[in-house]
């Protein structure tokens, strides 16, 4: 990992707020969507869309996709391991489990994430700040989605089983992008082309969306999913894995919550009370924790060539 000062570190946790900004706003857009488009399509749509803008961009610039060989399937396992797989188990397990619970779950995603480097790699060693800032940013999960909705944990044990192993999905998916090195714009764009080759057929066999009739309104929705919620945020995702490693990229999903509680507030009328305020401030103070500045024995530790491949 290369050595990083303020400004480097300034820029981490820009990027990071604008990830989280970039899918929370795919909660309020699915709920603009869903009443005249299915979820499968719905996502199937958004990765289509990310995929062509992707390419595109990528034969603008003059680059291509990587050669046909073990990246497509390092890369095919980022495609699965990051949109179908724990799309698919979420969707099934929220028709058993509510939202709030369903948030608190996906919250371990940071803890899994600092667990899997340690037992994958030996890029990024446990630091007390970074174990500080899950449980902050944990706590205020907690308290943005209400402690009560702890005491039905246990009650449907397949489908909370189902959204745990989506976490750990999301958090093989920072992993894996950290080790194959996938900051540059081909690889995002061929994370989405592969990821639409495996979803297109579940949209078709599950949706028929061939018969749809979508409102305007969800066209406009889906269409910004797919060039903003899930293009840009690509390419977002890879540099930040890149410039700060797994476990910190991995803290955006507390930043998901409290943004998308905000969005529905703004755009949907909902209620956005102090709780809500004072998680919002828990969770960037854990996340701040996580960016601090390493110590200087860490910064003089060499530079792992594999996961430097910054464009």
């Amino acid at each position: 990992m290369m050595k990083e000062g303020p400004s480097s570190q300034g820029l981490a946790l820009l990027l990071l707020v604008v990830l989280g900004v970039l899918w929370s706003l795919s909660y309020v857009l699915i709920k603009v969507s869903v009443p005249t488009v299915p979820p499968y399509t719905i996502v199937a749509g958004r990765i289509v869309i990310a995929a062509v803008l992707l390419l595109v961009y990528v034969r603008a610039i003059g680059d291509r996709l990587p050669p046909f060989g073990k990246a497509w399937v390092l890369i095919a396992g980022l495609g699965f391991f990051g949109n179908v797989l724990p799309f698919s188990l979420i969707s099934w397990g929220q028709q058993y489990i509510d939202a709030g619970l369903t948030a608190i779950l996906l919250g371990m995603v940071p803890l899994f994430t600092m667990l899997m480097v340690q037992l994958a790699t030996r890029e990024e060693r446990p630091s007390l700040h970074g174990v500080l800032g899950i449980l902050c940013g944990l706590s205020g999960l907690v308290i943005l989605i209400g402690p009560d909705v702890l005491a039905g944990l246990g009650e449907h044990a397949l489908a909370e089983l189902a959204v745990v192993t989506a976490a750990s999905s999301y958090a093989l998916t920072t992993v894996l992008a950290r080790r194959i090195g996938t900051g540059r714009a081909p690889a995002s764009a061929l994370v989405m082309l592969l990821a639409s080759a495996m979803i297109v057929p579940v949209s078709a066999a599950a949706d028929r969306p061939w018969a749809l009739e979508p409102s305007a309104e969800a066209v406009a929705a889906i269409l910004f999913m797919g060039a903003f919620s899930t293009g840009l945020a690509t390419i977002i995702f890879f540099r930040l894995v890149a410039m700060r490693g797994a476990t910190f990229t991995s803290f955006v999903n507390y930043l998901i919550p409290p943004f998308g509680v905000a969005w529905s507030a703004l755009f949907l009328g909902e209620t956005l009370d102090a709780a809500a305020a004072g998680a919002l401030v828990l969770i960037m103070a854990g996340v701040a924790l996580a960016n601090r500045k390493p110590s200087r024995r860490a910064e003089a530790q060499p530079a792992n060539p594999s996961t430097s491949r910054i464009p």
